[in-house]
C-alpha cells in the first residue's frame, strides 16, 4: 500500500480526533465498509497516520494541526505559524504532511510504458523491455 498526499490529508481530521466513526466513513463515504484484504483496514491507515503525524517536530505538527484538522487559514495560518507570508504557511503544511508520507515509504513508484530495465551483468545493448499493459 503507498500513501499520498492526498489520501493523508482527507484522513487527518478525522484520525487525530480519534472519531473512529468519522474515520470508516471517510473510507466507505457511508455505505458498507471493504474487507480488510480488500483494503479496507481502516484502522492500519488511521495508526499508521497517527504514527507518521506524532515523528514530526512541534511546528510541523502545529501548522498539520491548524491547516488540515481545524481549516485556519490565511492571516491566522500566517500569524499562528510565525510565517512571513500566508502561501509560506500554508506551503509548509504541505512539506510537513510530504515528511509523513516520506516517514510511511514514501509516494507510489513512478512506471512508464515501454519501461527499459538494465540488468548489471548485460552489455547496454541487450535490453529488457516491460510493458505494463
Amino acid at each position: 500500500f503507498w500513501y499520498s498526499k492526498d489520501f493523508i490529508k482527507e484522513l487527518l481530521p478525522a484520525v487525530l480526533s480519534e472519531d473512529w466513526k468519522r474515520i470508516q466513513e471517510s473510507f466507505t463515504g457511508g455505505g458498507a465498509p471493504k474487507a480488510p484484504n480488500e483494503s479496507g483496514d481502516w484502522m492500519a491507515y488511521a495508526a499508521d497516520v497517527r504514527t507518521a503525524y506524532e515523528t514530526l517536530d512541534d511546528d510541523d505538527r502545529k501548522l498539520v494541526d491548524l491547516f488540515y484538522v481545524n481549516d485556519v487559514h490565511g492571516q491566522i495560518l500566517m500569524e499562528a505559524s510565525g510565517r512571513p507570508t500566508i502561501r509560506a504557511a500554508e506551503m509548509a503544511a504541505n512539506r510537513a504532511v510530504g515528511k509523513m508520507v516520506k516517514f510511511l515509504g514514501g509516494e507510489r513508484p513512478k512506471f512508464y510504458e515501454n519501461d527499459v530495465v538494465v540488468k548489471p551483468e548485460q552489455d547496454n545493448e541487450e535490453k529488457e523491455e516491460y510493458d505494463i499493459h
